[in-house]
């Protein structure tokens, strides 16, 4: 047994120095092809990492400010879309024509990602705020609006049944019930879709992380 975990121990040991062998290898490849090393490629294209620590140090009293900016996006374009999701799947869901006439433009809108959407924000609404934040507002909106109205319909009647069987009124069935159902089929998936905010900060913004 003694003779088992000293091999453990050195096996653990010579995989944990292959691990640091491996980090070190890239950062010191990186050196080499860069500016300050061999100078293989351009820093424009690609920086050295002294070069990325300078811009870091220089910059380091922006991030802070940038990530609020950020953070005010994602956090403005979740709720708005949440809210808005939630209006308009449950209008869906307890009107049939409204259903019919509206989840037809939803179920075809489903596999356009939001990226994709990005050129045509920037040439209606230009590189101000509104843009980011419509962007952001859709992509929560989107998938929202389909997980209330897949939740509200896949709700078993039984379930409907057995409230109005213990005396439960329209009031209770739609609290103690369908609003629940809408809760868990969320599954944070509106968190990704703030990704879109994200690809605007790159794109085209002037305060961002």
């Amino acid at each position: 047994m003694i003779g088992t975990s000293k091999g453990k121990g050195k096996g653990w040991l010579k995989e944990s120095h292959l691990s640091i062998v491996s980090i070190l290898g890239v950062f010191i490849l990186w050196f080499l092809v860069t500016r300050d090393g061999l100078g293989i490629v351009k820093p424009v294209i690609f920086p050295s990492p002294f070069m990325v620590i300078e811009a870091a140090i220089s910059t380091s009293s922006l991030i802070g400010t940038d990530v609020l900016y950020t953070m005010f996006r994602v956090v403005c374009g979740l709720v708005t879309g949440t809210v808005l999701g939630i209006t308009v799947g449950m209008l869906v869901c307890f009107n049939n024509k409204l259903y019919y006439l509206i989840n037809p433009l939803i179920e075809s809108s489903r596999p356009v990602p939001v990226i994709a959407m990005i050129p045509f924000f920037l040439m209606w609404f230009g590189i101000g705020e509104i843009g980011k934040f419509l962007l952001v507002t859709l992509g929560v909106f989107a998938i929202i609006v389909i997980n209330t109205i897949e939740a509200i319909r896949n709700v078993q009647p039984i379930y409907v049944k057995a409230g109005q069987t213990l005396g439960a009124g329209k009031k209770d069935i739609f609290s103690k019930i369908i609003l629940p159902s809408i809760y868990f089929a969320f599954d944070y998936s509106s968190l990704d879709r703030t990704d879109p905010c994200l690809c605007c900060d790159f794109i085209y913004s002037s305060r961002s992380c």
